[in-house]
């Protein structure tokens, strides 16, 4: 219930929404809160798969704020933790971060001391992965953020193939999340760019699912995609991408991708403020394009 306003805002862009918890510190060390992630993503696969009427079974956009964005974009940069699920990268459309940290090491707070003890940054930091593979990014951050500092995002940004950066000046930590909301706390500087990427993704999503190819191979030009998929190739690719010449040639060239998205920019706007008290991190948002006509509904998965 603390993160139902993003899930209202993600329907509103018809999306279907899971938000899940993860278990957390001291109870668990890293990398349980990650795979708890990944066992999120396979639960929603399976329950899609097995809801058609409700779910179309196609990839999935992740969304998180704080270490609910590590957890989504350590998730998929690291191969292992979908793989040890049966899922793969070609399953993520995207991911949105807000105030995600990504480039912490070494541990210099007692709360990633706590979280990751000894472990290495090779193992446990986004910018430390092959990120050759990594489905396309939206990464928010707020240029008064103390907490997760706006270098975390702009690290990961320069590092990932496809990135789109945005600062919000004025903003803190839990600024990013709240502009999510509705009536006093709603700030377009974020929320436009989030529609945009969603709006964006949906277009992919549908794409795939249109043409049976997954996302990966539609932004990389048809490489051969994750086994999960099958084989892929430029030819089988070409079959199956949109018969819309303009649409085909967006997805078949990443620098046509690029100017697609050149508008992902921040509208000016009033921040809405940061609200005081807000415990906890959101958890990573699981959304899914519905079928048409399909009633959306939050799910929660019933293990959690």
């Amino acid at each position: 219930a603390k993160y139902a306003f993003v899930a209202k805002r993600f329907t509103e862009l018809g999306y279907a929404v899971a938000i899940h918890d993860y278990r957390l510190v001291p109870d668990v060390h890293f990398p349980a809160f990650v795979e708890d992630g990944a066992s999120a993503i396979a639960f929603m696969k399976q329950y899609s798969a097995q809801h058609t009427e409700q779910l179309k079974d196609t990839p999935f956009m992740l969304a998180g704020h704080s270490a609910g964005a590590y957890n989504a974009v350590q998730a998929v940069a690291d191969p292992r933790y979908l793989n040890a699920v049966g899922l793969c990268v070609g399953d993520i459309a995207g991911i949105i971060g807000l105030s995600g940290p990504y480039d912490f090491y070494p541990y210099d707070v007692s709360a990633t001391q706590n979280a990751f003890g000894k472990t290495p940054a090779s193992e446990s930091q986004p910018v430390e992965m092959d990120l050759t593979d990594m489905p396309p990014l939206l990464l928010v951050t707020g240029t008064r953020d103390h907490t997760v500092y706006p270098r975390n995002s702009r690290r990961l940004a320069e590092l990932a193939p496809q990135a789109e950066l945005v600062e919000v000046p004025d903003t803190g930590h839990a600024g990013t999340l709240i502009a999510l909301g509705f009536y006093l706390t709603t700030d377009e500087q974020v929320l436009a760019p989030v529609k945009q990427f969603s709006n964006f993704m949906s277009v992919l999503i549908n794409s795939a699912d249109r043409g049976n190819a997954c996302i990966s191979c539609q932004i990389r030009m048809g490489r051969p995609g994750c086994a999960p998929h099958g084989p892929k190739s430029t030819d089988h690719w070409d079959r199956n991408c949109p018969a819309d010449a303009t649409e085909r040639l967006r997805y078949r060239h990443p620098a046509r991708l690029l100017q697609v998205r050149r508008d992902f920019r921040a509208f000016p706007a009033a921040d809405g403020g940061v609200l005081r008290g807000l415990r906890g991190a959101a958890s990573i948002a699981v959304q899914h394009a519905t079928t048409s006509g399909s009633r959306v509904r939050a799910i929660r998965p019933a293990w959690l």
